[in-house]
């Protein structure tokens, strides 16, 4: 799949973080058993989005959120992710991590993304409350990748997160904000190749705003707990509420991942198609199975597929729906 001046080796995508910070097996410590278990278990062939991090480190003690030990999430299991034996049988989980990292700067020192052979992503997330502040990060962050990470010699593009639900990101039907981020970002870097990242409750018009300022939207995150659908549907997956907030009390509800969002992710591509059927997406809420590829592959906007829940919840699935994704969304494109 081509975005801006890229050509990525694929058209599956990983969400970010799906395969850690570098895409080392020992990132997820609970990759290891999946490995043993499942021969179905494997990323290759899958274009590679690095975890979300922020110009600033934030590393959380166990007692509000998940935690490091060094880049690598320490517990197999924290206490930030929650799914059920019953949630698992219906291919759903909530999370509550807030971005979790060392600060740009230091996962930039450990040299591994510049050793990527093939282009890849690397995920940003602005933490500032004020215009001001996020141009102020915009210029730092500019700064060190054209240290570290100079185009001249790599091949990356940027992915900025703008639905990071545990962050409280409020998608503002004005999207006056994001743009003039983006205006930075291309002023710093130019031919910087920048992908958007929101979640399901951005308005078309948002898209349509922001479209000449970015090469692309990759549209699915999860959705924060009780948005977008009205009280019963979310009473249905959790009749007593939220199970994070015994650990983290309201403000951490949490957000939605799995399959249930996948009809809702049909209803949003296909509404944004009749607004604007020129724009770029890459989508990726709730694909569990191959049926859910080949319906995303017949809307025209549709140009990739982002796979994160599967790999945990279905994880012997997840080598074949690369391989599917890959050959079906070439086929389209031939």
């Amino acid at each position: 799949m081509t975005v801006g001046n890229i050509c990525f080796y694929g058209y599956v995508f990983g969400q970010s973080g799906v395969q850690g910070f570098y895409g080392e097996p020992g990132e997820h410590k609970i990759h290891r058993i999946f490995r043993v278990l499942f021969l179905g278990f494997s990323f290759f062939g899958m274009v590679f989005v690095a975890k979300t991090v922020t110009l600033y480190g934030k590393v959380f003690p166990i007692s509000s959120n998940t935690e490091l030990d060094g880049y690598k999430v320490k517990r197999w299991f924290p206490k930030s992710i929650w799914f059920s034996f019953h949630s698992f049988l219906k291919g759903y989980m909530l999370n509550a991590s807030q971005l979790p990292n060392l600060g740009l700067e230091r996962h930039l020192q450990y040299g591994k993304w510049q050793q990527r052979k093939n282009p890849f992503q690397i995920s940003i997330s602005l933490t500032s409350n004020t215009l001001q502040g996020k141009i102020a990060e915009v210029r730092q962050i500019c700064l060190l990748l054209q240290q570290y990470l100079p185009l001249s010699k790599y091949k990356y593009a940027l992915q900025l997160n703008e639905s990071c639900p545990n962050l409280g990101h409020d998608q503002k039907q004005d999207p006056s904000e994001t743009i003039a981020v983006l205006e930075e970002f291309r002023r710093m870097i130019p031919g910087l190749v920048i992908i958007v990242k929101y979640d399901l409750t951005v308005s078309p018009k948002t898209i349509i705003a922001v479209k000449p300022f970015c090469n692309g939207f990759c549209i699915g995150n999860s959705l924060g707990f009780g948005k977008l659908m009205d009280g019963k549907w979310w009473k249905k997956l959790f009749p007593k509420g939220s199970p994070l907030l015994k650990y983290f009390g309201g403000k951490f509800a949490g957000a939605l991942s799995g399959a249930p969002l996948f009809e809702l992710l049909m209803q949003w591509v296909i509404k944004m198609e009749r607004e604007d059927d020129s724009v770029v997406i890459i989508a990726g809420d709730g694909v569990f199975c191959k049926k859910d590829i080949e319906r995303l592959s017949y809307i025209k906007i549709v140009h990739g597929v982002a796979l994160g829940s599967v790999a945990s919840l279905r994880p012997w699935r997840l080598y074949s729906l690369i391989t599917y994704g890959n050959k079906i969304f070439r086929k389209r494109n031939l």
